[in-house]
């Protein structure tokens, strides 16, 4: 054989742990010779559970070819590369809630930083709406461009972090796919970099939070769409999505493996019982780890086709109990911690009558945060959109210094938070058509 044809095969040989084999694949070398086995071929497609059992009984791993393999047999790039379990970088949690810094309450800065953040919101959902149609057409994703956005993103998240997480209220129960992605990728910017992390894992946590569920697209509509409670052969097909998204991210070298390990793991539950693999808590990727917990809360939040969007408070009061063993709990309290006791886009009543909503929080101050005024205390429209940072300290030592009373739903009294944001950053609403996903 030339060494060109040998090269060329070499190309497709790929080497699998024995417990990562599949039907259909062709194995053609092992860990030891031919004559020490009892298969008469050298070379042979896996086609009974003998042959799997008789080489998981001899060998470590085995050497299949891609080329001749049975289509869609082959683990995705890094999959079989990474150890079984998965493999769990160090990351060290360390909480820096001076990174979440409250918006200016002078209205035209605070509207600066709005239309900032929106600019860069904006062109990361128009990014990934152009993504979801070029890959219901067979189309590859532009990790480039995501990559450049995913920067954008961060330091905007560095710059107006409470615009940032202002701009995940902009909802659409008809364009949920895309949201949910851009919100849960603002979300992890911002949980990672309250964290610690720097800029470099910021971009990776970015890159798998922004296409988490890019692989939702391999699933048929009706699955997605289905307004009821899903039967066991359509769950089963919804499981595929993490394993699809990383078949889709798995050869672009643009795409880093803790992107790709938040793509496939992002399901993965620390008792087991998620999937693809089943992992249990030491397994799961930091990455994985962290999107999951952001991926669960917006959702949660998300207005979809089979359920209304619950309060910011209820969500995290949902993810506690989750904490431990299903999601791990250190991360989850200290998301709590990050997103706040009031969460930024809260409906809330005040001790004075006058209703507003939660634009930025205060480090020291957390039943205190910094809110813009929507009704007054008869219910009516004020004159303008005013500011009001509830711990300030002009307030300090007054027995008239407004507080939250309450927390209302989302909606309440006619409220279209959508409408606000839309109004304030001059951004006029796009037309967009139905694409309801399934969480």
């Amino acid at each position: 054989m030339s060494q060109d044809r040998q090269d060329e095969r070499d190309a497709y040989r790929r080497r699998i742990p024995v417990e990562d084999l599949r039907m259909g694949m062709y194995v053609c070398e092992l860990d030891r010779p031919w004559l020490e086995t009892p298969f008469l071929l050298q070379g042979f497609p896996l086609h009974t559970d003998r042959e799997l059992e008789t080489l998981r009984q001899l060998c470590r791993y085995v050497y299949v070819d891609t080329e001749r393999s049975e289509p869609g047999s082959i683990p995705l790039r890094h999959e079989s590369s990474l150890p079984h379990p998965a493999s769990k970088e160090t990351v060290t949690i360390r909480e820096t809630p001076s990174n979440l810094t409250p918006p200016p309450t002078e209205p035209a800065r605070f509207q600066d930083h709005l239309k900032k953040a929106a600019r860069v919101r904006n062109k990361t959902h128009d990014y990934l709406r152009r993504t979801l149609e070029h890959v219901r057409l067979g189309e590859t994703v532009d990790t480039a461009e995501a990559q450049q956005l995913i920067s954008e993103l961060v330091e905007q998240v560095v710059e107006t972090p409470s615009a940032m997480v202002w701009m995940t209220q902009l909802r659409n129960r008809d364009e949920y796919t895309s949201i949910h992605s851009v919100n849960v990728c603002i979300l992890a910017l911002t949980f990672g970099r309250y964290l610690g992390l720097n800029k470099d894992m910021l971009k990776i946590v970015g890159m798998g939070a922004l296409l988490h569920d890019i692989g939702k697209l391999c699933v048929p509509l009706e699955v997605l769409n289905k307004p009821g409670a899903l039967s066991h052969e359509e769950f089963e097909i919804m499981k595929s999505h993490p394993t699809a998204g990383h078949t889709l991210l798995c050869e672009d070298p643009n795409v880093p493996v803790g992107s790709l390990e938040a793509v496939l793991y992002h399901h993965e539950r620390g008792d087991g019982r998620g999937y693809p693999r089943g992992l249990t808590a030491e397994q799961i990727p930091f990455t994985a780890r962290l999107v999951s917990i952001v991926d669960i809360y917006d959702a949660m939040c998300s207005d979809r086709v089979y359920h209304d969007g619950l309060p910011p408070q209820e969500a995290l009061s949902r993810i506690y109990r989750l904490g431990g063993p299903a999601l791990d709990r250190e991360l989850v309290e200290a998301f709590i911690r990050c997103i706040g006791v009031y969460p930024i886009g809260a409906l809330v009543e005040l001790t004075t009558g006058e209703v507003a909503v939660i634009v930025g929080l205060n480090e020291r101050q957390k039943l205190r945060p910094v809110v813009q005024l929507l009704l007054e205390a008869d219910q009516r429209p004020p004159s303008e959109r005013r500011l009001m940072n509830l711990g300030s300290s002009a307030w300090r030592g007054r027995k008239d210094a407004p507080a939250v009373q309450r927390i209302l739903e989302p909606g309440a009294l006619g409220i279209d938070l959508t409408a606000l944001i839309l109004e304030q950053t001059e951004q006029p609403p796009s037309a967009t058509k139905p694409e309801e996903m399934r969480q």
